[in-house]
């Protein structure tokens, strides 16, 4: 596969794990239990950092190619640059409830389960979409010689959570992530 699609899908791999991570934590909230602020605070720092500063860029290079190969996707593309924004801005209304809680307490509950929810919906179907359509789209119009200038052009930037190095700020999210994983695999080593 192409270098520059495999690195986009195993960031939606990363991207979706911490996903998993902030549904983890407003399920705590619906539940009464009060989440940890930091992990939670953590994941959507993330969720608004990592994409802006290194993977729409790169996804920014695949559209430029797919827009001058394929009419019909130049619309396709332009929703998906304009969810691009919709993220952003989706995620620091998000983020801007959560850091509400510390002040607000329970009145702030509501609103940041909704925000929550409709973020995570929002981020999900964005991925599913590009997954899905965008992805192979681009795989089936782009050249050989398309994709070797887009892995020339793209700067090579270490992922701060699933990197071979985890940003100390980071360092909390993705010990939950492994112990949700580590959870996890023990669930299903169980059930068999």
């Amino acid at each position: 596969m192409v270098t520059a699609l495999r690195r986009l899908r195993l960031e939606h791999a990363g991207i979706a794990r911490v996903l998993d991570v902030i549904e983890r934590e407003l399920d705590q909230l619906g539940a009464g239990r009060m989440p940890r602020h930091e992990i939670l605070e953590s994941a959507l720092r993330y969720c608004q950092d990592f994409p802006a500063v290194c993977h729409h860029p790169m996804e920014d290079l695949v559209y430029a190619k797919l827009r001058a190969r394929h009419e019909v996707a130049e619309g396709a593309i332009d929703d998906l640059v304009a969810e691009h924004r919709a993220l952003a801005d989706k995620g620091a209304g998000f983020l801007a409830a959560v850091e509400r809680l510390a002040t607000e307490g329970d009145d702030a509950l509501p609103e940041i389960i909704a925000a929550g929810r409709d973020f995570l919906a929002f981020y999900r179907r964005h991925i599913d979409q590009e997954e899905h359509a965008f992805f192979p789209t681009a795989l089936e119009s782009l050249s050989d010689a398309d994709w070797a200038e887009i892995d020339a052009r793209a700067e090579d930037r270490a992922d701060p959570l699933f990197g071979a190095a985890t940003e100390a700020r980071f360092a909390a999210l993705r010990a939950k992530i492994l112990a949700l994983e580590t959870e996890g695999d023990a669930g299903r080593n169980d059930q068999r």
